[in-house]
């Protein structure tokens, strides 16, 4: 709260925060006011304590932007690890994330979740199914993380390979009922399936 309360974000507001009760009182904050105070204005803390910054994907405008000091990065890994650690990831895990990295935070942070429980992240991103081929051959990972689209079409291509090495799939991104219901009910899925 007295951190929040130095953000340009805040001041000038006609009510005084100094409670968490006082939060009530505000209206939401929407894109366009962190728009308003790009790049930095919504910052709270100095900008020379900021080690990493994050955006949004910028589909309905200006990309909004996350900053994060090094304490905001060790509190988000060990929070994001207990989901990895739900998952069954552990120091012997293999993880492919095949999820694009870059300015989105989620890729990232979660490599870093993975991390700090000792699971060796092998940062595939995005390509063909003939890249995930050689690196399924070649790193024998046991969780695989991707969207459900691309999992759906990962399965079928490679199936012979997958059932054996990997055990895991985390699907993540864009949220799909109907590829998440298929992936399950197709017999060549023999390990379980969690979304992210």
């Amino acid at each position: 709260l007295k951190i929040a309360v130095k953000s340009k974000l805040y001041k000038g507001l006609p009510i005084t925060i100094n409670s968490f009760e006082k939060f009530e009182e505000l209206s939401f904050i929407s894109k366009k006011d962190l728009r308003k105070h790009l790049p930095y204005g919504y910052l709270s803390v100095p900008l020379s304590k900021v080690v990493e910054l994050h955006t949004t994907s910028g589909t309905t405008g200006l990309p909004t932007i996350g900053f994060y000091t090094k304490e905001d990065l060790e509190t988000s890994k060990k929070i994001i690890s207990k989901g990895w650690k739900e998952f069954g990831v552990r120091p012997k895990s293999r993880v492919l994330f095949c999820m694009k990295y870059g300015m989105f935070s989620g890729a990232p942070l979660n490599t870093y979740a993975i991390q700090y429980l000792g699971g060796l992240v092998i940062p595939a991103g995005i390509g063909s199914l003939e890249y995930f081929q050689e690196l399924i051959d070649l790193f024998k990972p046991n969780v695989i993380v991707g969207t459900p689209l691309f999992i759906k079409k990962l399965g079928f291509s490679l199936f012979p390979n997958l059932k054996t090495c990997i055990k895991t799939v985390v699907i993540a991104g864009e949220r799909s009922e109907e590829h998440t219901s298929e992936l399950q009910s197709h017999s060549f899925i023999s390990y379980a399936v969690f979304c992210l």
